[in-house]
């Protein structure tokens, strides 16, 4: 019996590594999205490495707040229509987690990226959005992702 355990455990972990790790592309890739939309065209290309952060190069070298804005709230509002979808179903439940993701990456970068010297946050820094307006924004969206796991978890029966 505890071999089984064993092997279950293992493949249990490698299923919950696989999962968080689509996770994390997909996140930037939405997040990604959110900047080239809010940057009109403005954009020279974006970059999704293998082991890192994901960017987003402009062609005016200075983006506008709309368009470094976007990325962070692109990537954590967008996800929200997957609460559309029924709970019932293993993708459904899958689709509830990874809406709750998105939102806890992009809440913390946003709070917790105040404190950085790189990446959206200092540049909205440097363009004058209030540091509260950001640590606030960054709360609320995590915040609303724990509460969206919360309530996946309770329906799934884990918690």
């Amino acid at each position: 019996m505890k071999e089984y355990d064993a092997r279950h455990n293992v493949r249990r972990s490698l299923i919950s590594a696989a999962v968080l790790i689509a996770c994390w592309y997909l996140m930037e890739i939405i997040h990604e999205c959110g900047h080239v939309l809010g940057a009109h065209g403005q954009v020279d290309g974006v970059s999704i490495p293998l082991v890192g952060i994901s960017s987003t190069s402009y062609s005016s070298g200075n983006p506008a707040i709309p368009a470094l804005a976007s990325g962070p709230l692109f990537g954590a509002l967008v996800p929200l229509v997957l609460l559309l979808l029924p709970r019932s179903t293993w993708w459904g439940r899958y689709a509830w987690f990874f809406c709750g993701f998105c939102l806890i990456a992009n809440g913390v970068y946003l709070a917790a990226g105040v404190t950085m010297s790189a990446g959206d946050t200092a540049d909205l820094i440097a363009r004058g959005v209030p540091i509260a307006a950001l640590v606030a924004t960054g709360t609320i969206l995590t915040i609303a992702g724990f509460t969206v796991w919360h309530y996946n978890g309770r329906w799934a029966g884990l918690a």
